[in-house]
């Protein structure tokens, strides 16, 4: 990634992939993909400005004019013109949508991407957090419809590859963008609850939400703290006891909370099975199992910045773009 790409050498509808600021939740999105970046938005037509999913909804922002994080661009490798990605995206714009805390909401996709096989002294901090997500996601699915819309929110990379799932439909298959067969590989969390609930398939599961979340309130505080933890505990992966080796942290706890999230999440992003009571309290194993193997499916289209950055075959690697304030002054004063 040693090539460098100017403002001026940018197209409407290019991709823009930004590094993890120092931000807690960014820099723990950042390791639990694996990526060096957090934030991923759409070249608008004024190249001075990004089109991307924020806290407030769809917006069209300034880049920052002191440059302090690497910003990587990607474009198709066929040459469409790509307008009209930055068109689409300029409509979710203008519908002023908010999502509020969403990152933190969809946390638990990330957290259920990861491999916590070798990790069994995370499993509390793993619940704390995870029913921070919790919190806010319910509140997302109880205000799903704004304004009387009815609208699936979207993190920023899910925004992007959006809106160029969006220009397929629009204007043709070259608008497509081909991932690695190998973006969702591997061990990872929901593959490991998927395999305990296969081994307990004649179980029913049950639980008291009020319970499994009793404890827990979702305030910036109790963010900062839980993701601070996780954070750190992540850093130092490499120093795990060698007695934790191999025990992940797969539980009935674990499992329940996750099922609880994973209703939420479905019923949020549009599935075909009915997930109208997502605080349902007795659940048979294969029942638990087909909604985690529907999980499943859902996590292998989430895709992440990090995706976008290394896991496509059809992005083009412009390079990281560079600008000075004054470069940058010229189009954000248009």
């Amino acid at each position: 990634m040693g090539a460098s790409i100017k403002l001026s050498e940018l197209k409407s509808g290019d991709i823009m992939l930004f590094e993890a600021p120092p931000e807690k939740l960014s820099q723990l999105i950042s390791i639990l993909t694996n990526s060096p970046v957090s934030h991923a938005g759409i070249s608008d037509y004024n190249h001075g400005y990004v089109l991307n999913e924020q806290i407030d909804g769809a917006v069209k922002s300034p880049l920052h004019p002191k440059n302090e994080r690497a910003i990587y661009i990607r474009r198709l490798a066929n040459g469409a013109d790509t307008t009209i990605v930055a068109d689409i995206a300029t409509e979710y714009v203008n519908e002023q949508l908010p999502y509020g805390k969403l990152n933190l909401a969809l946390l638990g996709i990330y957290i259920l991407g990861y491999d916590f096989s070798k990790d069994s002294k995370l499993h509390d901090l793993i619940v704390s957090v995870i029913k921070l997500a919790i919190f806010e996601i319910i509140k997302i699915v109880d205000k799903k419809y704004y304004d009387g819309k009815d609208v699936t929110p979207m993190v920023c990379s899910q925004f992007a590859a959006h809106c160029y799932d969006e220009a397929v439909k629009r204007a043709g298959s070259e608008y497509k963008i081909h991932y690695n067969s190998n973006v969702t590989s591997g061990v990872n969390l929901l593959k490991e609850i998927i395999d305990y609930i296969k081994e307990h398939l004649g179980d029913s599961f049950e639980y008291k939400e009020e319970q499994l979340l009793a404890g827990k309130n979702s305030d910036a505080g109790a963010d900062d703290d839980c993701i601070e933890e996780l954070l750190r505990n992540l850093d130092n992966r490499d120093n795990v006891m060698k007695d934790d080796l191999g025990k992940g942290i797969v539980s009935e706890e674990i499992i329940k909370l996750f099922y609880i999230y994973g209703r939420a999440v479905l019923k949020l992003t549009g599935s075909k099975n009915e997930y109208k009571d997502i605080r349902k309290e007795k659940v048979s194993g294969e029942a638990m199992l087909h909604l985690f193997d529907e999980l499943l499916a859902f996590q292998e289209t989430f895709i992440t910045p990090g995706n976008l950055l290394s896991d496509t075959t059809n992005l083009l690697d412009m390079g990281v773009l560079e600008y000075t304030e004054e470069e940058l002054a010229e189009y954000v004063k248009q």
